[in-house]
Formats: C-alpha cells, structure tokens, sequence
C-alpha cells in the first residue's frame, strides 16, 4: 500500500543515460544495490479484496507501461510478485514471486532489490 491504496511499483535496475547521482541506493550496512529509475505505475489497477482468513489481489498493467511491445517481442524473460507487510502495514513480512522462489528475504533492503534473472520464468504473450 502507498497512501492508503494498493500500488503497483517498476523497478528499472539499468536506464540508459540515468546519471549515477541519480540512481536510486537501497543499501543496509553491509551492501548497497542501486536502481536506476523507481516509477509508481500509474496505468496499472490494483485492487485488494479482504476477507476473514486471506484476501484476493487483482492487477492489471499495461504492457506499455513496462516498455514491451509483445508484437514486437513476444517472449521475455521476467518475473511478477509481491510484497505483503504486518498486519500495521508498515513492515514487510513477505515477498512472493511467480517465478523466483529465492525471495523470502525481508530484513535487508539490498537483498529485496538484487534482481535475480537466473531464476525468472519465460513471459509469453500469445494472440
């Protein structure tokens, strides 16, 4: 949640032309990953349905939004997930991945942002 609303977020690690000064640090005391670009994607729907025991998420993001155009490649390599936080909604508890099942780590900043292409799945859009 950002504010209050479900949010989708891009993480871009390499931007062509980003300044150094710009990049995004994610550091602990021990590391520091750094991402170019950090974007709030605002095309994307994201819709939360609460229930007693668990709750449904719901997204939907344009493909442009991501800068893939599936006419021009329609396979890539990637990966989708999310994070869940505490019940305060301040601190992660866990991040889940379609693909990337090395993604338990939520207590070192760095780790959560390291992208892991090695264990990313094949994304396909089929017409």
């Amino acid at each position: 949640l950002v504010d209050g609303q479900p949010t989708a977020v891009l993480y871009q690690p390499s931007v062509p032309g980003t300044p150094r000064a710009a990049r995004i640090p994610f550091a602990s005391p021990w590391q520091t990953v750094f991402c170019d670009r950090v974007t709030v994607l605002k095309q994307a729907q994201v819709a939360v349905t609460r229930r007693e025991r668990g709750f449904t998420l719901e997204a939907s993001v344009p493909l442009a939004a991501l800068g893939w155009d599936p006419l021009k490649t329609p396979t890539v390599r990637g990966d989708v997930g999310r994070v869940l936080s505490d019940q305060t909604g301040t601190d992660s508890s866990d991040r889940v991945y379609w693909s990337n099942q090395d993604t338990r780590m939520v207590s070192d900043l760095p780790s959560e942002a390291r992208l892991q292409p090695n264990l990313w799945g094949t994304l396909v859009v089929e017409r």
